[in-house]
């Protein structure tokens, strides 16, 4: 997926391409082909710029979930593999017999 949004510039009505991440409520960017500064606003009157603000948004928001689903994915495969050792030690552990002698005290065995 691109992370770029298109804006459309109200002056020269050329469309350039700017970074989701920096598409933001209150930001000002430059034209890059008639140099003319943008204030990028939601509740501006050009429906080019609220689009585009939208659209960086859904970028944005995706991006984070993308990010999140990988991070969950390699926090279950810890767990999991955290499980698994443990796992493998209650079975060692299994192993073992422990015998209570007299002067309780318990001691591991082989079974």
């Amino acid at each position: 997926m691109d992370d770029k949004v298109k804006i459309r510039c109200p002056a020269c009505t050329k469309i350039f391409r700017e970074r989701a991440g920096k598409v933001r409520g209150g930001v000002q960017l430059n034209c890059q082909n008639c140099n003319k500064l943008l204030t990028l606003n939601r509740d501006t009157e050009d429906p080019f710029i609220r689009r585009a603000l939208k659209t960086a948004k859904e970028i944005r928001l995706s991006q984070e979930a993308k990010g999140l689903r990988s991070y969950l994915r390699s926090a279950a495969l810890r767990r999991r593999a955290r499980a698994a050792k443990i796992g493998h030690f209650a079975l060692q552990a299994l192993s073992f017999c422990i015998v209570s002698s007299r002067h309780r005290r318990a001691t591991l065995l082989p079974c």
